[in-house]
């Protein structure tokens, strides 16, 4: 491992402590109103957060299936699907990229080559951030023009358009893919987006910190990509719930609304441990089953 990637992995590392060190100590500082502001929460709106989520381990497979398809492998979304959930675990294990490396192995094994795989983690990856930067930039310019946040979203927005020329420059290449992929996988991206903010929103909504307006879901997609985008902090921690307290209006401190927003990682976490556990479950009930006849 180069110098470069072991002082960005002790800065990652530090940062992530520090982030957690700060949600910590605000809470434990603001314990009385926030533990009021969490006993109150309406059940029904986060078990709606957690259901929604819990959907978005379908999206991803269909937005593999979609390129793999470009491909004519005969890889199924069944494949994918199994692929992707069995392989969540490691998904938060330090490092942040185990679940894709995991998923590699298996699909290596499933027949794609090296150089197709090289082009499904690239469109799995950066596609999705492509089209927050499109879309949630243009939402926060519209609702935030006259910060710097709305300028940085402007910016982030246009930026995202370059991969146009780019396409057209390399319109041979293999690495392009047919305007059916592309349109189609846009389509998925934003049905995930949809689905993904919605599951945000409806955490939100279980507390009274804020009234629901249409900048919050531009704002969600938008903090997303900051944190994405931050590369010296793990899965953007701190950084969107930094950047999401800075562009709603909350009814609370922007201190305690912070500690609010972080609690929807507990939502994300508990929605992949379940869709884990029901597959695995599942598996093994489909496998004795298989046996027993």
């Amino acid at each position: 491992m180069s110098l470069i990637k072991i002082t960005l992995k002790i800065i990652q590392y530090l940062f992530l402590l520090v982030c957690l060190a700060f949600l910590i100590s605000h809470f434990y500082e603001e314990k009385k109103t926030l533990i009021n502001i969490i006993n109150k929460a309406k059940p029904s709106y986060l078990f709606l957060s957690f259901g929604l989520w819990s959907l978005l381990v379908f999206i991803v497979p269909w937005f593999s299936h979609s390129i793999t398809n470009s491909y004519q492998q005969n890889i199924t979304l069944s494949d994918l699907f199994n692929t992707y959930i069995n392989r969540l675990p490691v998904k938060y294990l330090p490092g942040g990229i185990w679940h894709t490396v995991a998923r590699s192995h298996d699909l290596l094994k499933k027949g794609l080559t090296k150089k197709q795989l090289s082009i499904l983690i690239i469109y799995e990856n950066f596609w999705p951030v492509l089209v927050t930067a499109l879309i949630g930039g243009a939402g926060v310019f519209f609702y935030h023009h006259e910060s710097l946040w709305g300028t940085t979203a402007l910016i982030l927005s246009l930026s995202s358009l370059a991969i146009i020329p780019i396409f057209i420059a390399l319109k041979n290449s293999s690495w392009v893919l047919s305007f059916r992929t592309y349109l189609k996988i846009s389509l998925i991206s934003i049905a995930f987006w949809l689905l993904a903010a919605t599951s945000f929103l409806s955490y939100l909504s279980a507390f009274d910190i804020s009234s629901l307006q249409a900048t919050h879901f531009f704002n969600y997609l938008f903090s997303w990509l900051i944190g994405f985008l931050s590369i010296f902090t793990p899965q953007g921690i701190g950084v969107f719930e930094l950047t999401m307290a800075q562009l709603t209006l909350f009814t609370i401190p922007n201190d305690e609304a912070m500690v609010i927003i972080a609690g929807f990682r507990l939502i994300v976490l508990t929605s992949d441990v379940a869709n884990w556990l029901i597959y695995s479950f599942y598996r093994k009930f489909l496998t004795t089953a298989t046996n027993t006849y």
